[in-house]
């Protein structure tokens, strides 16, 4: 199988990739609570797995994943998560960089989602074509290939897609069907005036829900439209 991992080229290695095809493959992610089934890394593993796929699908050279990700479950534990006026003016430097090192396309799939991380992802790239060249295609895998499930986090589909692609990040013998969540940290100062609550996964017996089908779903189906994208 071709190196399509960025950190682990040779400069050699480097300029025939880019040479054979100048897309560069960002995931993104965010270091953030997914109940007790899933690992903290749940978002940015997912991306880094869907970007090898899809470089080792239609090549190109894949970034090693980034956390600087708007806020997700701030008040949850574990999560580390940036201001939007933090994280999108670095998406947009990186952008810059990809640039300049000679690439002609970049995807940034995002697998973390929701309302503010697209704004933030959104702002990066529109101030960053106020002067780039770049194409830049933004894929956020949940809209794109998601299921009818809302929001879709830490539910039976995402657990398939982490166990589809990083089996060891998945332990659904720790999930509680039902069980309530507290807030583990102090609720963020732009968000006070909405008191932290509970958070209930669902109410479905992950245990019981066919993952490998949803996973292998999910994949096939990112993998098609990405490259719809790609011919755009």
């Amino acid at each position: 199988m071709k190196n399509v991992d960025y950190a682990g080229m040779f400069v050699k290695e480097f300029h025939e990739a880019l040479e054979e095809n100048p897309t560069a493959w960002v995931p993104i992610g965010l270091l953030e609570w997914h109940g007790e089934h899933l690992a903290l890394g749940c978002d940015f593993i997912i991306a880094e797995k869907a970007c090898r796929l899809l470089a080792e699908t239609y090549g190109g050279i894949m970034l090693p994943p980034t956390y600087f990700s708007s806020p997700g479950f701030s008040a949850h534990e574990g999560t580390i998560d940036f201001p939007p006026d933090v994280a999108s003016p670095v998406l947009t430097a990186l952008l810059q960089q990809l640039e300049k090192v000679r690439f002609k396309t970049a995807v940034l799939l995002s697998f973390h989602g929701g309302s503010i991380q697209e704004k933030m992802v959104k702002k990066a790239v529109e101030d960053y074509e106020k002067e780039g060249s770049l194409r830049v295609i933004v894929v956020f895998p949940g809209s794109l290939a998601g299921t009818d499930e809302w929001p879709p986090h830490a539910t039976p589909s995402e657990t398939g897609i982490l166990q589809a692609v990083c089996p060891e990040a998945v332990d659904v013998s720790r999930f509680t069907p039902g069980k309530e969540y507290e807030v583990a940290y102090p609720w963020l100062p732009k968000f006070k005036d909405r008191p932290p609550r509970p958070w209930r996964i669902t109410d479905t017996d992950i245990r019981e829900s066919p993952l490998a089908e949803m996973g292998r779903s999910f994949l096939e189906k990112l993998v098609q439209r990405v490259g719809e994208l790609l011919k755009g």
